[in-house]
């Protein structure tokens, strides 16, 4: 078979340079969702550091909720009682194979709670709690998030290419 013009050009045979963009293109697939997985650590990390310090500026507790937490040993800062909520709290890939900041779909089971929906209540509030948000805060620092994300993960991809 008879190269053409279209197989070899002046620089060289094209084929091998689809099989590099191939290679290229599952690597940049790869190291994206790398990029991505290192975001959702990045802001899950965020929530829970700042949660933990309390940085948030969240109403205060009722009295009774106070008085509970007091009168059974729990720790007494917003959002952290006995510390199961935010120890659950990191980067979590979902059916499609994405990744987020998030809790996981599962039972609180000492409380008998989704900790999906616990969450939905503490971020937006219901008719007897203030919100007390902490994800979506974290959403509006996207920015900062994604340049600590590519700091970490990108730039170590380009020093090996």
């Amino acid at each position: 078979m008879t190269d053409t013009f279209a197989d070899k050009t002046f620089v060289g045979d094209w084929r091998a340079i689809e099989i590099w963009t191939g290679e290229l293109a599952k690597t940049l697939e790869f190291e994206g969702n790398e990029i991505t997985k290192t975001l959702a650590s990045v802001v899950s990390a965020a929530i829970v550091s700042n949660i933990r310090r309390q940085v948030y500026a969240h109403d205060a507790l009722s009295d009774t909720w106070s008085t509970f937490k007091q009168f059974n040993d729990l720790d007494p800062r917003i959002l952290i009682a006995t510390g199961i909520y935010i120890s659950k709290i990191g980067a979590r890939q979902n059916e499609k194979g994405d990744w987020s900041a998030g809790l996981p779909n599962e039972l609180h089971e000492e409380h008998n709670v989704n900790l999906q929906d616990l969450w939905s209540w503490l971020e937006f509030g219901t008719d007897n709690m203030v919100a007390r948000p902490h994800f979506t805060i974290e959403m509006g620092k996207m920015d900062a998030h994604m340049q600590k994300a590519i700091e970490s993960r990108g730039f170590e991809y380009l020093g090996r290419v």
